[in-house]
């Protein structure tokens, strides 16, 4: 039964809906449509979108569910084009040419088909596009209708039906958005000319659309009507006087179309529900009554309808008597409302835009209080069980105010999307600023704002700015709110008068004290405590003066009539004013126009040292704008989502590509790659596996010893080294990998679209493709594979150890770099024997991932943990070290960067930054060390491994030989970790159980080294309490804090915008040769989370989703404590100041991926590292990388003495001096 009586305010019973739908999905459809197998797709369709709808798709099924659902409706394809209503007949043997007929493809069940697939996310890449097209073209008539199938002998069945047309616009619609000539389509399209005309035809004198011509008008027709215009583009407008339907243009304006039509959906609304009463009583007069148009209005003097009142004037939204609470929608006239009307009339004035004619107070309660049903669902009329083809109508239940963000390519616009979703629960869009948008003013109908937001560049130069510019100049009606932040507030100042001009000072991650006119959105507020980041600021045609009287700066500049200031930041008191200097005039910080709803901050709101009252200022604008929407447009505070599937594909935008794909044809001159499955199964079965593992007292064992032991030094291994500095919740424990001929490897080259795979003599390329189209997503789905659920808590059990370089990093986010023959930029082994040593509990795992009866992997364990035993005892003392002799100094030559040269790309960076184009770029160089190895006493690599770890302990040193490469690190920095899901206990009551993964980065940025030298020449040490007050200068905090937003940024491009936190902000930690400044931010992904019926709907609360670190990890790179922000401009500059010379390893990452499910990876920093290519057996050639953070603080000399001071702790290991 339906809820009956009206309450106060009510609600959407969303748990209810959610079951209902999972209840049709997963166990029993209701009795109605049990037997319905022919239209069994168009259920399918109602069912999934219907719970994406309610925001419980992806929440409530597993993936594996949705690849089930895809793969389902990919077997209901016809092999000569479109799909079938369901799989078809299984007729077995019996199957003949002649009974093949029977099962003919459907326009309709195409339709929902590839809807549903969409709403899947599935790509589209295994439907018969070419087929299905050509198909589509066979089913039209001479009339440029659409038929329902093709028969056996071609003939078409179904009438000229207007859904059928509706089918046909939207299936050509959705496939030919691929270009046509990659599909060979060019010439197998539809009459798209006599198919607008039939839809033309079918307006009734009432001015609604009928069924065929010459049928009574309905609104389900109507709205396949006039999407089907939609989708091709040919929807008329109503200004032309004359109008020759034989002989006119489609693309012609058709008068009088519009107007009545609008008409006639609106009269739609209506408050009748009585069931079985005299129909032929008219309630319809009384309904075209009370619209009241307005007697000033002009009346048009030629139409073509006979209604002359129906097209004489403006639509108006219905008038509904306060007696009636709620008033629902009819399909047509002299009938009661019904559930479904509500849609498709809705639908229909979306798409015309005249959504803001419903009642929608009225409707939401009739169909609350009328239809919807208790146990879920809605029914069609009062007192009617759940009705299937209803449930369009809970999109215009289930939405919260959208709003429009558009990104201009900065790493700091997922912060301020989080800030909005948290806190104004809105549903966030984002685009970027070289979107594809063919009409701004259709595309800005669904959303009830638009936020303009930060990043590099100019606001004076287009390409920075790109469709800025054209929000300022939407027209009167479609305007809508629009907030800018500093780029965007740049642009507004600049489009209504403004000028833009350099600071004297740079202010990239400065925090401020912004002065208020305590009024509009800064209402209450007469200071704000917030983050810059900009080097350039807005004028209002001229410098504003300390001076002059403070009363005008409240007021309209001259030469910007059009905008109010409304916050200055006045240069002077501020903390930090000594350090970055003071400006000679006050910063214009905030405008807003004086009769558009247009605001502008320059400030950060969303910077994690922005003060609470910075946020408010965003809370206040979205006060302001709704206050503004509830006048102007007050039913964009009640839609978020398109009202119909054409509006959304519409709507769909696609950004710019502005970078090369970075495929190179190098792979030509390797075997074919294999194709991969859209699930990639490894090149093996992979059978069943656990750990095999003993554990014995670590006594006197040391790394170095285990290694000496077993013999690694010579050969290839992975340690991951945390003896020398173990720390609490960071490195706690050592890992010993071993790396044996028959280890499987996984190996990538930039710029390839395959992956190799080797074991031994064996080696296979897989193509990336389909779901896993790239490394990360083969990684993830090895990964996955080789999960064990026999896991301990130790660091690690086994999995992939390896590194990735900093051109691999700069793939992840589109940019091409040079790749470098024979030196893969991917490469990890899977690694099952291993040693972990834990530091803390001083105990020694000997482990090995096992298969059933791997008697191999027994034995070593045994044999190991014997020998292990057996050597602790005997060794003792300190280990063997291999010495260097005085005369081996000679044999070494360095080759460093040059003072004057390095000191030009300084300069080269802050001209950037002075300019706008980044906010902070991470410099580095390289060192090449030429050491001749002809001398037999020279030190091997693990010799000056160990000797590396003493001068420069570090949590996360490593040795690394592995392929060609061969690295020695002593990074102190973390770049990112992640644990393995575990439960955690509902946070709230009603919340299920849930289990959660915790992803850490640990960025180190800021500096000082723990020795300096007095004006006398005198070294002195620095003290950590010295050291403390030399970062907290506004330059080293404004080096941490701009790559803690940028990290923040990259998690919530995976993370919810509810599960990141900042867990230590800048604390000063003490290495072996300088004190740094440590910031650790933390982000939190769940599954199996159901919210509770009291939770609100918002599009980014937790989700049920497969995201884990490796996605997390993919996000995040490359470090961005070594790149700078905004990290893609930054990347790109620095490619150039650093004349695209290579980092290699430097700058990557380094860590493993371990089969429970956790991972952990370092930042390759303090590091050298060779490749054996061009190496002789009297020749090595090493590399070291150093550099720092420049910003528009930094000093030349500043800069390069801290990359000399890296650099020092680094050479220390090859026991030379500079």
């Amino acid at each position: 039964m339906t809820s009956s009586h009206a309450s106060e305010n009510p609600t959407l019973n969303r748990s209810q809906h959610v079951k209902y739908w999972l209840r049709c999905l997963k166990t029993h459809l209701p009795t109605l449509y049990q037997s319905n197998d022919s239209t069994r797709m168009t259920l399918a369709f109602f069912i999934i979108s219907a719970l994406d709808i309610l925001n419980a798709l992806h929440t409530h099924t597993s993936d594996e569910e949705r690849k089930a659902y895809v793969a389902w409706i990919y077997r209901c394809q016809h092999p000569n084009g479109g799909f079938r209503g369901f799989t078809g007949a299984d007729l077995g043997s019996s199957r003949t040419e002649q009974n093949k007929c029977w099962d003919p493809a459907n326009l309709a069940a195409t339709y929902f088909a590839l809807a549903a697939l969409m709403v899947l996310e599935d790509d589209l890449q295994g439907v018969r596009v070419a087929e299905c097209l050509c198909w589509l073209r066979h089913l039209q008539r001479a009339d440029g209708s659409f038929g329902e199938a093709r028969m056996a002998q071609g003939q078409v069945s179904g009438g000229s039906d207007v859904r059928f047309c509706y089918c046909a616009a939207g299936v050509r619609w959705i496939l030919r958005q691929r270009e046509p000539s990659a599909i060979g389509i060019d010439h197998e399209d539809i009459d798209i000319k006599k198919l607008s005309k039939f839809i033309l035809s079918l307006q009734t004198f009432e001015g609604g659309l009928g069924n065929s011509p010459f049928h009574e008008a309905q609104a389900g027709w109507t709205y396949c009507g006039i999407g089907t215009l939609k989708f091709l583009g040919k929807l008329p407008t109503s200004s032309r006087d004359n109008l020759d339907v034989d002989n006119m243009s489609i693309d012609a304006e058709v008068p009088g179309f519009i107007e009545s039509l609008t008409h006639w959906l609106v009269s739609r609304q209506t408050s009748d529900i009585q069931r079985g009463g005299d129909f032929d009583v008219l309630d319809e007069e009384a309904t075209l009554a009370a619209q009241r148009p307005d007697p000033d209005l002009k009346v048009q003097s030629a139409v073509i309808s006979p209604s002359a009142f129906l097209h004489s004037a403006t639509p108006t939204a219905p008038f509904l008597s306060e007696s009636f609470s709620w008033a629902g929608f009819n399909g047509r006239c002299n009938k009661e409302s019904d559930t479904c009307y509500s849609f498709w009339a809705g639908g229909s004035l979306a798409i015309l835009s005249k959504i803001h004619l419903i009642n929608f107070n009225a409707n939401d309660r009739y169909l609350l209080e009328k239809t919807q049903h208790m146990i879920g669902g809605f029914g069609k009329m009062p007192g009617d069980p759940p009705d299937g083809e209803v449930l369009r109508t809970e999109e215009l239940m289930a939405s919260q105010p959208r709003i429009l963000f558009i990104d201009a390519y900065d790493s700091f616009s997922n912060n301020i999307i989080a800030l909005l979703e948290t806190s104004l629960n809105a549903e966030i869009t984002k685009i970027y600023i070289d979107s594809k948008i063919a009409n701004l003013s259709v595309f800005l109908e669904p959303f009830a704002a638009v936020i303009c937001g930060p990043g590099p560049g100019n606001p004076g130069n287009g390409a920075d700015v790109g469709i800025f510019r054209d929000i300022w100049k939407v027209e009167s009606p479609e305007i809508v709110p629009v907030l800018g932040i500093c780029l965007g507030f740049q642009s507004l100042v600049l489009e209504f008068g403004g000028s833009v001009q350099r600071l004297s000072y740079g202010r990239h991650g400065i925090e401020t004290c912004v002065t208020t006119s305590s009024t509009s959105i800064f209402k209450g507020l007469s200071t704000v405590n917030a983050v810059q980041y900009h080097s350039l600021h807005a004028t209002m045609g001229r410098n504003a003066s300390q001076h002059e009287d403070l009363r005008s700066l409240w007021r309209p500049f001259e030469s910007c009539p059009e905008l109010l200031p409304l916050a200055w930041e006045m240069g002077l008191g501020h903390e930090g004013a000594v350090s970055i200097g003071t400006n000679t005039h006050p910063i214009l910080m905030a405008v807003k126009h004086t009769t558009k709803p247009y605001y502008g901050i320059q400030f950060h709101p969303e910077s994690v040292c922005s003060q609470p009252n910075a946020a408010q200022v965003v809370a206040n604008w979205w006060d302001a704008s709704k206050a503004w929407l509830k006048l102007h447009k007050p039913t964009k505070l009640a839609t978020t989502r398109p009202e119909s599937p054409i509006t959304y594909l519409e709507h769909a935008s696609e950004p710019l590509d502005d970078s090369t794909d970075g495929h190179s044809e190098g792979s030509s001159l390797h075997t074919p790659p294999t194709p991969l499955s859209s699930l990639s199964e490894p090149p093996s079965p992979v059978p069943p596996q656990e750990l095999l593992s003993m554990s014995i007292e670590l006594g006197c064992l040391t790394v170095p010893r285990i290694c000496r032991a077993l013999r690694l030094e010579a050969g290839e291994f992975v340690l991951l080294d945390s003896e020398m500095k173990p720390t609490p919740s960071l490195g706690e424990s050592s890992i010993v990998g071993i790396v044996e001929p028959s280890t499987l490897r996984i190996l990538y080259s930039i710029g390839t679209d395959f992956v190799t795979v080797q074991a031994g003599p064996h080696r296979t390329q897989i193509t990336l493709e389909g779901e896993v189209n790239d490394i990360f997503a083969y990684l993830k789905v090895f990964m996955a594979k080789h999960e064990i659920t026999n896991h301990s808590d130790r660091a690690f059990c086994g999995g992939l150890v390896g590194y990735i370089t900093y051109e691999a990093c700069l793939e992840t986010i589109g940019i091409s770099a040079a790749g470098q023959e024979n030196r893969p930029d991917i490469h990890f082994a899977f690694v099952k024997k291993s040693i972990v040593v834990d530091h803390r509990k001083r105990m020694l795992h000997i482990q090995s991932l096992t298969g059933h009866d791997d008697m191999e992997s027994d034995g070593w364990v045994k044999r190991t943990t014997q020998l292990l035993s057996t050597f602790g005892v005997l060794e003792h003392g300190t280990c063997p070290q291999e010495k260097e002799t005085e005369s081996m100094i000679s044999e070494v030559q360095s080759h460093q960067p040059s003072k004057s040269r390095y000191q030009s790309k300084i300069s080269q960076c802050q001209e950037h930054i002075r300019a706008g184009e980044s906010y902070e770029l991470c410099l580095s160089d390289q060192t090449v060390i030429n050491i001749k190895t002809s001398n037999s006493s020279c030190p091997t690599s693990w010799s000056r491994y160990l000797r590396l770890r003493e001068t420069n302990p570090a949590p996360f040193a490593a040795f690394l030989r592995l392929g060609t490469l061969t690295l020695l690190s002593t990074s102190p920095e973390r770049f990112m970790s992640w644990t393995r899901f575990e439960y955690c206990p509902p946070s709230t009551e009603g919340e299920q159980s849930e289990t959660a993964s915790t992803c850490q980065f640990r960025p180190i940025k800021g500096t000082v080294s723990k020795k300096r030298m007095t004006a006398e020449g005198e070294t002195l040490h620095v003290s950590k309490e010295e050291a403390t007050v030399l970062l907290s200068v506004v330059k080293e905090r404004a080096e941490n804090l701009m790559i803690v937003d940028l990290i923040r940024h990259d998690l919530y491009s995976v993370v919810s915008s509810w599960d990141v936190q900042v867990k230590a902000l800048m604390a000063v930690e003490e290495y072996e040769t300088v004190y740094q400044l440590v910031s650790v931010i933390e982000g939190r992904l769940f599954k199996y989370f159901q919210p509770s019926s009291e939770i609100k709907h918002g599009p980014r609360h937790r989700q049920c989703s497969n995201k884990n670190g490796i996605d997390v990890l993919a996000a995040s790179l490359p470090p961005g404590s070594m790149t700078g922000a905004p990290k893609l401009r930054s990347c790109q500059l620095l490619q150039g100041i650093e004349h695209h010379q290579p980092r290699s390893i430097y700058s990557g990452i380094l860590g493993y991926m371990c089969v429970s499910g956790k991972g952990d990876f370092s930042v390759v920093i303090r590091s050298v590292f060779k490749w054996d290519e061009g190496n002789s057996k009297d020749e090595e050639l090493w590399r070291i990388g150093a550099g720092g953070a420049v910003t528009g603080l930094s000093t030349e000399e500043g800069e390069w003495n801290e990359m000399l001071a890296k650099l020092k702790s680094t050479l220390g290991g090859f026991a030379f001096g500079m």
